[in-house]
């Protein structure tokens, strides 16, 4: 896969990282699914939930942190998203009160 840099966008600060990363190539969507299961797994995210159609969405969860993983297979080409933001909670504490 390659980066798409024009669709990515990666913001930090001390403490805080989100963004999104976009990348695109021709990859099968099982192993790619599988990919991310196993390497996300080895960086301590918890896969909270799949859906698998036409679009596989992953979601993901690490400490105060959630990750988004939308990949779609297109007639050439697979592309992925991948979303991470911190839980509302811990980037505005004022916010839920």
């Amino acid at each position: 896969l390659k980066i798409d840099t024009d669709s990515s966008f990666v913001y930090k600060a001390p403490g805080f990282s989100a963004g999104v990363l976009a990348l695109s190539g021709r990859v099968e969507i099982a192993s790619l699914t599988t990919f991310f299961e196993e390497n996300m797994a080895k960086d301590n995210w918890k896969l909270i939930s799949t859906f698998k159609s036409p679009r596989t969405v992953m979601l993901f969860q690490k400490q105060n942190r959630w990750c988004v993983i939308n990949i779609t297979d297109g007639d050439f080409s697979t592309d992925v998203e991948i979303w991470v933001a911190p839980s509302i909670a811990e980037s505005s504490p004022g916010l839920l009160k």
